[in-house]
């Protein structure tokens, strides 16, 4: 140290407090510490700055002042002026350390003034780090005052006023506290909730705590929100336990709720808010909440109505008793007149403070009030997401009652809404009845707060996007749009008047229907109406759920046509300039959801086009919409640009042939936007050319494959007709000159460009792109600089490893060894996680490359990185999908071979423990490693030079066995149809072996287990099976060479299974023909068109060669003995014509006939 420089004055630091920050203020009140004034020593510690010290001396001379101060007003002003130096005058950022005597006024004041000041100043704001010590000072208190108040000789109303008022404040700041600190852990927010649990959250449940605990718990549920925000999994396994204890809170409030009570409305609102927050971290896992969901759903609906003329007869209701009804009791839907519902008897109004609206004591309770019920439909909006079936039953609480239920004053109203008159005989009904129900759509109408009703309407889509409306499986109407009977009458007018009130059942697919139809009709008077961006967006998330193939034309004839097409005529005129930007926006969303409906009305049936002239297609010939929304797109660059481009985009996937028929103006439209160079529009414009590619080459490949056999064994080249022909020609637009020039300029451009998002996006279009695509737009050279650039770019590993994947499925590509080494030696240099989507996009991408690729063109060095790899994802410590890929490209290196030695030489594995990677994972548990390992199977046996390489191991007894027990024992239908189709590829019982026996009774026991299905998701999958496994036993049969082992084996197997095989072709051969019968009278009920696929035709006359094949062995042979019915049956199959099926006693099923007269 220099000399003459006096040593810098450092205090001593008090060594019997660890815990120095934030511990003086919060000390109890009888606790006091005299103030030292000496400059050397003080019992008051510093405002601590690292190095540099606020003057003791100044600190000092403020700590006196407050405890001399008896002016409340005055303590604070110190306070606030000594924190606010420290805060805003003092360089750095302070480490708050702050010691104040409690002297000279009560330490809840004192409390209170310090943490008040000290959230308003922010300091919170200016500091970087956790503060963990005043976080366990403030809970050390919190626990101190719960010891204080479960003194058990008692404590004076007066202190216990003090101490729930320390706690409210303490509670408060710790939420500030939590909301403000990013450096806390999990263990400290479990820590802060196991506090809350032990001493506010159990102390509190079931007992009264009137005014304090509303507020304590509310601070309680406030703090514990905050953590849930900051951390969601901290507490996730305290979440089910917390939601419960909520709706507990909940359902005691609701007993007897006070709304002039700002307190209790902040209470419940606290609650709304923590229950939102759990139900929107319960991502993937409903099931936890099952039990509470429907509770909860009950309570925030009787909240909602809270204010409102039916709020008593609400919370008295029973709801869940009225779940199987479908409908509130006649009691509260009240009669049609509404002033008879304003009275005292229905909500406790007068009829000068009540309308049809709410009414509170002053305008505060009122925004706390709206504010509770916005986070309510919160909570209903998450619920609904968990899409469980039991919540439909409670539609009635959304929309009125003539919407649910069949009523006898709108039943006329099923199919005759094609007049104006009609419609507005319907408003009038509307009108009359909609105010009288309880319902979210009253709610809506009638209340005015914007916030709560957008989040109602939000509540609203949630319940139809997640409702068994859009996925429903069984009938609705008669004539859906197929033009095809559904197998379900629609209810008639004087029936469904009948059975109206009455104790007849009315079927659900029948309610549902009638729910369909008549919220369209609602919707679409309200819109007409008075038109609102809100009713808007829910009436086209209705549209996009409705199953349309399952009602009846009417509705979009006489409803969806002339209403859309009006709606949207209004943005075609000019007083569209004065239409709110929101009922613009909305309105281009609903033609966006009807627009798969609606384009092919407006391009393809000329005779239903009257209905739209003038408003989709101009008088001139040479305008439509589309090109009108175009060139508006031009002129209304952001107010109405999103909505517009997904307008397009939906046009795009509905109908992509429109844009091949406009490509001048589209190409102008794309020219004109992507010169402008904004991001969010480009961005959007190239997601519209992602969407209008993918869409064109489904299309081609539907056509292409229109007419494919799958099942034959021998696919010959697909035949077209010449309007499929000319259907792909058209479809080909991307390999014309004029289009494949503007792709490949823009393409270019964006693969290149420094944003990323715009560069994923392309990148995603090229993924898309055919073999023909790639050569029609790119020429060579661009084909390989742009490979170079996307390997060489700073994309992620994932979009990376996506376009080597499709590139692999590119002939241009896999056939060039320099471009496949390239990428394989990328996929190498990833570093993968064993659970990462990385590693299924690498064993995708190697899995496409070795099915179209012969190994013998690849460098040594490549082939050794591919097989490392493929072994590498093989392992059991990845996941399913993962080792599927892997199995699938090591069956097609064996299945594309052609030179064993590329294998067998020079291999990371000895080229049987490679093969029998295959043969181990065909009993795989997961249903695609399996089907993986029995497809590449069967593409081995394919390879003659393979096939007789591998014998041993390909034909083994062990191979033969798992496939068996697959088609007996798995689950999974598309499994054991790999397996039945892999065991249809061995040429002779040579190849099956000893194991024979075991494929006869696998072919048994695998039509038993079809018959015996319940799923519903497999009924597409039975006569495929069936199919296959018949095709196997005609081989077998046919197969059989007399004076063999194999021979002696299936004479026992006929003798003991006859019937079971009699039982199994009969009941096939029934199902094809549609065979049935009515008390012995054989008239013929049969289906004129009898097996219209081919294939099945070919199995049924292979069946019959084998079950003539049979006949003769029986005859032949005295040792075959089998029942003379079974004989009989097989006997009259293989002699009679496929044509004389319908003719056959034995196929026809006879049951005993109904006599409606009779009941």
């Amino acid at each position: 140290m220099e000399k003459g420089r006096k040593k810098k004055y450092q205090p001593k630091k008090d060594k019997k407090m660890p815990n120095q920050r934030f511990q003086g203020f919060l000390q109890d009140s009888n606790e006091e510490e005299e103030v030292d004034t000496s400059d050397k020593t003080s019992s008051v510690s510093d405002f601590s700055l690292g190095d540099e010290k606020w003057s003791n001396k100044k600190i000092n001379s403020i700590f006196k002042r407050l405890e001399k101060e008896k002016n409340q007003r005055k303590i604070t002003q110190i306070i606030e002026k000594a924190l606010h130096k420290i805060v805003y005058e003092i360089p750095d950022k302070p480490e708050l350390v702050v010691k104040f005597s409690t002297k000279a006024l009560p330490m809840i004041n004192l409390e209170k003034t310090v943490l008040d000041t000290i959230k308003r100043l922010r300091i919170f704001d200016e500091i970087d780090h956790s503060c963990k010590d005043l976080l366990d000072i403030l809970l050390t208190k919190l626990k101190g005052l719960y010891r204080e108040k479960k003194n058990p000789n008692g404590i004076s109303p007066k202190k216990a006023k003090i101490i729930n008022e320390r706690e409210d404040c303490i509670l408060s700041f710790l939420s500030y506290f939590v909301f403000k600190n990013m450096q806390l852990t999990s263990e400290d927010y479990v820590k802060i909730y196991q506090l809350f649990d032990l001493n506010y959250i159990q102390y509190y449940k079931g007992m009264k705590g009137g005014y304090h605990k509303f507020k304590l718990l509310r601070q309680v549920f406030l703090c514990t929100y905050n953590i849930i925000k900051k951390a969601p999994e901290a507490l996730k396994d305290y979440n089910v336990d917390l939601a419960t204890y909520c709706i507990d809170r909940l359902e005691e409030s609701l007993k007897k709720p006070s709304i002039g009570n700002k307190s209790f409305l902040k209470y419940t609102e606290a609650i709304f808010r923590l229950l939102s927050v759990i139900l929107e971290g319960f991502k993937g896992r409903a099931g936890y909440l099952s039990d509470i969901s429907l509770r909860g759903f009950v309570y925030f609906i009787k909240y909602l109505f809270i204010g409102t003329i039916f709020q008593d007869k609400i919370l008295k209701t029973l709801m869940i008793q009225h779940s199987d009804v479908g409908s509130l009791p006649k009691s509260i839907l009240g009669s049609n007149s509404q002033e008879e519902n304003k009275g005292e008897e229905m909500g406790g109004y007068s009829d000068s403070d009540s309308n049809v609206g709410s009414t509170y004591t002053d305008s505060l309770s009122q925004d706390i009030l709206m504010k509770a019920k916005t986070s309510a439909c919160s909570c209903l909006y998450h619920i609904f997401r968990f899409g469980q079936k039991d919540l439909f039953n409670y539609r009635y609480c959304m929309f009125p009652s003539f919407v649910v239920s069949l009523s006898k004053d709108f039943i006329k109203f099923h199919q005759e809404m094609d007049t104006d008159d009609k419609w507005e005989e319907f408003g009038k009904l509307v009108d009359e009845r909609i105010y009288n129900e309880p319902s979210l759509l009253y709610l809506y109408l009638t209340e005015t707060d914007l916030s709560f009703k957008q989040s109602l309407l939000g509540a609203l889509c949630s319940f139809l996007l997640h409702s068994p409306i859009e996925k429903w499986q069984g009938p609705l109407e008669k004539d859906g749009l197929t033009d095809q009977y559904h197998g379900f009458k629609y209810l008639e007018l004087e029936d469904a008047k009948k059975g109206i009130g009455s104790a007849g059942f009315i079927p659900l697919s029948q309610l549902i229907a009638h729910f369909i139809r008549y919220l369209h009709y609602t919707l679409v008077f309200l819109i007409k109406k008075e038109c609102s961006g809100m009713l808007l967006k829910l009436f086209s998330t209705l549209v996009s759920v409705t199953p349309w193939q399952k009602m009846n034309q009417d509705l979009i004839r006489n409803c969806m046509i002339p209403h859309i097409t009006q709606m949207m005529s209004c943005l075609l005129t000019e007083e569209e300039t004065e239409m709110d930007v929101s009922i613009q926006k909305n309105l281009l969303l609903c033609f966006a959801s009807s627009a798969s409906l609606l384009c092919p009305l407006i391009f393809d049936k000329p005779e239903e086009r009257s209905e739209l002239e003038g408003v989709l297609v101009f008088q001139d010939q040479d305008t439509n919409f589309v090109k009108w929304l175009i060139s508006d797109l031009h002129e209304n660059t952001v107010k109405r640009s999103h909505e517009a481009l997904e307008v397009l985009t939906t046009i795009a996937k509905s109908y992509p042939s429109f844009f091949i028929e406009n490509w001048d103006s589209f190409k102008e439209y794309i020219n004109i936007e992507f010169s402008v160079n904004e991001v969010k529009k480009t961005v959007g414009i190239l997601k519209l050319l992602e969407t209008w590619i993918s869409s064109l080459n489904s299309e081609i490949y539907k056509l292409k494959n229109s007419n494919a056999d799958s099942e034959e064994e021998n696919k010959e080249e697909i035949k077209l007709d010449s309007e499929a022909e000319a259907r792909i020609h058209q479809l080909n637009f991307l390999n014309l000159e004029g289009c494949s020039k503007t792709l490949n300029k823009y393409l270019n451009f964006y693969v290149k460009s420094g944003c990323l998002e715009r560069k994923v996006v392309a990148l995603n279009i090229l993924c898309l792109l055919s073999n023909e695509q790639w050569v029609g737009i790119f020429p060579a050279k661009d084909q390989e600089k742009i490979i170079d650039t996307i390997l060489s770019s700073k994309l992620s590993k994932i979009e990376c490893t996506k376009f080597i994947g499709s590139c692999f499925r590119i002939e241009t590509f896999y056939s060039n060894p320099e471009m496949v080494s390239k990428m394989i030696e990328k996929l190498a240099n990833f570093k993968v996680e064993k659970s990462g989507i990385l590693a299924l996009r690498n064993g995708w991408s190697l899995g496409n490359l070795c099915e179209n690729i012969n190994p013998g063109v690849m460098s040594p060095e490549t082939k050794k990185i591919l097989l490392e790899l493929l072994v590498q994802y093989s392992d059991k410590k990845y996941k399913d999908k993962v080792i599927a890929h892997a199995v699938r490209g090591i069956g097609y290196v064996f299945a594309n071979c052609d030179d064993f030695s590329v294998i067998s030489e020079n291999t990371v594995l000895d080229w049987k423990n490679l093969f029998s990677i295959i043969i181990t994972n065909i009993e795989n548990k997961s249903p695609k490693v399996s089907w993986n390992s029995c497809v590449v199977l069967r593409e081995i046996m394919n390879n003659a030079y393979i096939r007789e390489q591998t014998f041993e191991l390909l034909f083994s007894q062990e191979t033969i066995k798992s496939l068996c027990i697959i088609i007996k024992e798995n689950a999974n239908f598309k499994t054991r149809i790999h397996a039945v189709q892999t065991l249809n590829k061995l040429r002779d019982y040579s190849e099956y072996g000893e194991a024979s026996h075991e494929v006869w009774d696998a072919f048994l026991c695998g039509l038993q287990n079809v018959t015996e299905t319940t799923d519903f998701t497999d009924v597409n999958y039975i006569s495929s099976l069936e199919y296959h496994l018949f095709s196997l036993f005609a081989n077998l049969v046919t197969k059989i060479q007399d004076n063999s082992g194999v021979y002696d084996r299936f004479v026992k197997f006929l003798n003991h299974r006859s019937r079971d095989i009699e039982s199994s072709i009969l009941n096939y051969l029934r199902k094809q023909y549609k065979v049935t019968a009515f008390s012995a009278v054989y008239e013929e009920e049969i289906d004129s068109k009898i097996l219209l696929d081919q294939g099945q035709l070919k199995t049924i006359k292979k069946l019959q060669i084998a079950l003539e094949t049979i006949t003769k062995m029986i005859d032949e042979k005295d040792e075959i003995q089998v029942p003379f019915s079974a004989y009989e049956a097989f006997s009259s199959i293989a002699h009679t014509d496929i044509s004389e099926f319908a003719s056959l006693d034995i196929l026809k099923v006879k049951k005993t006939a109904f006599d409606k007269d009779q009941f």
